[in-house]
């Protein structure tokens, strides 16, 4: 068994999300039928951040799907994002907020998904992305454990799918459904913090950097 395997978190179909995206995760009871794996990194489409307790199963072509959300991890979970077409050098505020706490932020042609200590407040995280929202940075969105639960991603498609080689369907865990096989469109990638912001909260004002959605605030800060 790898020390870390790639997963695969497969969407709904819609016109805002692609068809899936990969995620890593290391092994906590695994074997080759699947088990449970912690994730490595964070998704930037909806709120499953590293180190949340996942799922998997082998879908038919053998791939690792995630299939259940098993428990989130205590850590929040911010989105902010550059203007889109907007070439700054983000490593810079990557460090900077690392040195103020920061567990793991990752980057996405210009969108930052970021995992917070539990035992940070609103309020200190706060104060370390607050400084540096004037390089033309927006915080989109904020996700307290509390909300990042299976129900409030309606997205994800937890259904294992068992994909056929003949013909290119696909027959689902629970009975057959004669659907084919397609890949959506991929959108252009600075949408995808639009979506990312509307999945864990509100859409931000885009005149207003400031401001942000925080989620579940009233149940863990």
């Amino acid at each position: 068994m790898p020390d870390v395997v790639e997963l695969r978190v497969k969407y709904k179909p819609s016109e805002e999300l692609p068809a899936s995206e990969g995620l890593w995760a290391e092994p906590v009871d695994a074997h080759e039928r699947g088990g449970t794996y912690r994730l490595r990194n964070s998704s930037f489409m909806v709120p499953l951040g590293a180190g949340d307790l996942v799922r998997a199963e082998p879908a038919g072509d053998g791939v690792l799907q995630l299939v259940e959300l098993v428990s989130p991890c205590g850590s929040i979970l911010t989105v902010v994002a550059a203007p889109p077409g907007a070439e700054l050098d983000l490593q810079p505020v990557v460090e900077a907020w690392s040195a103020g706490g920061a567990l793991w932020t990752e980057s996405k042609n210009g969108l930052l998904v970021t995992v917070w200590p539990q035992q940070l407040r609103l309020e200190a995280i706060e104060s370390v992305i607050q400084p540096t929202l004037p390089l033309g940075l927006a915080w989109l969105a904020t996700a307290f454990p509390s909300v990042r639960v299976a129900e409030n991603m309606p997205e994800v498609d937890f259904e294992l799918q068992r994909v056929c080689a003949a013909g290119g369907r696909v027959e689902r865990e629970r009975g057959r459904i004669g659907v084919r096989v397609a890949v959506l469109p991929r959108r252009r990638l600075d949408h995808f913090g639009l979506a990312a912001a509307r999945l864990v909260g509100r859409l931000a004002e885009s005149d207003c950097a400031s401001e942000h959605a925080a989620v579940g605030a009233d149940h863990d800060v």
